[in-house]
């Protein structure tokens, strides 16, 4: 197999939107976790060219960056003063959903190994 630059921008993409979806579950500041789903809208948008779908990649800049990305951030600076509270650093249930999240993940893979990518 040749590797072409659309196999190279589709892996730099979804890696973006991967990267991006795991640091806004996981960092702890809200108003870095907008900063980063406003990367996966930005990688979304460049999948989207790849798949040669330019009104949806164009909306996805202008729409979803340009005013709910916005939107979320000046949202999250004006209530500051209101989230002064300590947040508790986990939550309880963790253990459950991690649990629930390696079971997913088991059936999805061994679904994948039983029916194959072809």
């Amino acid at each position: 197999m040749t590797l072409t630059l659309s196999h190279v921008l589709f892996v730099l993409f979804g890696l973006m939107v991967l990267g991006g979806a795991i640091a806004v579950v996981t960092v702890r500041n809200l108003f870095y976790a907008a900063l980063w789903l406003m990367l996966v809208f930005f990688g979304m948008a460049g999948l989207y060219v790849l798949l040669e779908a330019p009104f949806f990649a164009a909306a996805q800049l202008f729409i979803y960056i340009g005013a709910i990305g916005i939107l979320i951030i000046f949202a999250i600076m004006l209530t500051r003063a209101f989230m002064r509270q300590p947040m508790p650093r986990a939550n309880e249930q963790w253990w459950l959903a991690a649990l629930l999240a390696a079971v997913l993940l088991g059936v999805i893979v061994f679904l994948i190994l039983r029916v194959g990518l072809n």
